[in-house]
């Protein structure tokens, strides 16, 4: 039997699957691996399709069923997960295309509230995308604060009532309830294929996602990697206002406000440990209960800097690396904005558009691309010339009657 793990494929002996969780009790992912360096084999569990929500009050009788519009898992695969509802056809031309255009052969997963309002065209290119999965997700929500808050009404089923759940949070941001669908979506893949968690506006793709991302194949968890943003946290009124917003007591707070601010748009990390990452930012929203736009990054920022991440997962967590600013397989933009100089006058735009670190060395992903005055031309032009391509083509489909 060849399995793929960490993207490459290497023969390995299945011993059997069982039911029951396997050193991992925190986990609903039902999923393990252990290896033997010297025999190569492995021991693991398939991942569980309907597991139990994580919630701080515990219901096991509570599952997620989410089922997608189309598209299917592979759980030996790769996968990058996003939220992308109510964009137009060049935001996905920009998501989807550009990371095609690196190699990558791995799912894309993403979810949308808007599936039945899309424009033919768009959902016809979503269609036919190979190894694309859509969920669309029924979202109940109300306007505060500038934004939406929302619940989502058909993720969670009632294992002994047999029938759609209620949410089993209160309403939230969208950018904060997509770590529900997140989590349930890394439940469906085996321990060490890789996961992105990406923002999908302002992503654009230079490189495989997992390029120079090492896989851990042992029994001791997986590894995460966080992106740090160009400024400290206490630097950030933003950033300071979400932890606030969440109850966090200033001593809380001044422990690690002078930390790096650590993006919660784009995480990358193995699926044994995604999957707790995913769970303790869900429990932590449940002991919060922060709905303030951009919530998710100050708990994203807590868990970590306060050590509960590593120390509440250590059978599932192996490590967390950091990535300093313009170092890493991610740069995030935002920061430069304080530098008061475009990106180009900085070195961190060459060429026609290409974002590089600072040594020069090329990103796999380049984040907030909208940012820059000169990169976000660029790709709106880019990707809106694209679509108009993309919607002559499906014009011409239609008039040929095929």
């Amino acid at each position: 039997l060849l399995a793929a793990v960490g993207g490459a494929s290497f023969p390995f002996a299945v011993t059997h699957y069982r039911d029951e969780m396997i050193a991992l009790s925190a986990s609903a992912a039902e999923v393990t691996a252990t290896a033997d360096a010297a025999t190569s084999k492995i021991t693991l569990t398939k991942p569980k399709s309907n597991p139990a929500v994580p919630m701080l009050n515990e219901n096991k009788d509570i599952i997620a069923n989410l089922k997608p519009i189309f598209g299917q898992h592979r759980s030996e695969a790769n996968a990058v997960f996003a939220l992308a509802a109510g964009y137009g056809l060049n935001v996905y031309l920009q998501l989807i295309g550009s990371l095609r255009s690196t190699g990558y052969s791995g799912d894309i997963v993403l979810a949308t509230d808007t599936f039945d309002k899309m424009p033919p065209e768009l959902k016809h290119y979503l269609t036919q995308q190979q190894h694309l999965i859509l969920y669309n997700l029924r979202a109940d929500c109300f306007k505060q604060h500038g934004g939406s808050n929302c619940q989502v009404q058909n993720l969670f089923y009632n294992t002994t009532s047999h029938q759609i759940s209620r949410d089993v949070r209160i309403h939230r941001p969208f950018a904060t309830l997509r770590f529900d669908v997140y989590w349930y979506w890394s439940t469906q893949y085996l321990p060490h294929s890789k996961i992105l968690l990406a923002d999908s506006r302002d992503v654009v793709f230079q490189a495989d996602p997992f390029r120079s991302i090492p896989s851990h194949v042992h029994s001791k968890g997986g590894a995460l990697h966080f992106y740090e943003e160009k400024m400290p946290i206490h630097t950030s009124a933003f950033n300071m206002r979400w932890l606030k917003a969440a109850g966090y007591t200033n001593a809380q707070i001044d422990a690690f406000k002078h930390k790096p601010i650590l993006c919660s748009g784009v995480t990358i990390g193995e699926q044994i440990a995604m999957e707790s990452y995913l769970r303790t930012l869900l429990l932590e929203f449940d002991a919060t209960q922060c709905v303030a736009h951009g919530c998710d990054q100050g708990l994203h920022n807590y868990i970590y800097y306060s050590g509960k991440l590593q120390q509440e997962n250590p059978a599932t967590i192996a490590n967390v690396t950091t990535y300093t600013h313009g170092t890493g397989h991610v740069i995030n933009l935002a920061g430069l904005r304080h530098e008061n100089k475009p990106l180009r006058e900085l070195g961190v735009l060459i060429e026609e558009a290409t974002v590089v670190n600072v040594d020069g060395s090329l990103p796999n992903i380049a984040h907030q691309v909208d940012r820059d005055a000169e990169l976000a031309k660029y790709f709106r032009i880019k990707y809106n010339q694209e679509a108009r391509k993309v919607e002559a083509e499906y014009r011409a489909l239609l008039q040929s009657g095929k």
